[in-house]
């Protein structure tokens, strides 16, 4: 008894400081995209509070997180995103997001959006926006400082150097023109 008094406790502080949390943020504040995870997430508070704290999450849960941190990964290509802001934005733990991401991509959040950022410069390299550009300054564009890992990650994933695939497009250019 004694001990399921102190978890209700225990889950009744834990939903009182996300609402706290939620409120200094604002709902006004978190942009429109983000609004129903924050919704979501008070509301689960309060559950939590009601059932000892501990509240399970589903497949459609997971999948409203990971589909809402994919769009704001395709809509900030300029700045590199990282885990914490993500979930500050989204209303969620790190280990949250890190559950959500495995269970539906099967890969770490990190990860994912490395392949991301690795898939949206190698559209770059290939597009005609390359004849203007070095590799350097299109990886910098989408956040990879550390130039040789970027092309070690590059090259592991696309088969190629990052040169070899702005030469190809450059020629395939030439070549039209």
């Amino acid at each position: 008894m004694m001990a399921s008094c102190l978890n209700t406790f225990a889950a009744v502080g834990r939903a009182a400081r996300l609402t706290t949390e939620l409120r200094t943020i604002g709902v006004a504040q978190i942009p429109p995209l983000f609004r129903p995870i924050s919704t979501s997430v008070s509301k689960r508070a309060a559950m939590g509070a009601e059932h000892g704290g501990f509240v399970k999450r589903s497949n459609s849960d997971y999948r409203q997180i990971v589909d809402r941190i994919e769009t704001i990964a395709c809509t900030d290509v300029g700045e590199p995103l990282r885990v914490a802001d993500l979930c500050r934005v989204a209303c969620v733990s790190e280990r949250t997001l890190r559950d959500a991401f495995r269970r539906i991509r099967g890969i770490s959040p990190h990860r994912h959006l490395r392949a991301h950022r690795l898939t949206q410069a190698r559209r770059a390299l290939l597009s005609a926006e390359a004849g203007r550009g070095t590799v350097t300054q299109i990886a910098m564009r989408f956040g990879f400082l550390e130039l040789g890992r970027f092309a070690v990650d590059y090259r592991s994933t696309f088969g190629e150097r990052p040169s070899e695939t702005l030469r190809r497009s450059l020629s395939v250019q030439l070549c039209k023109s």
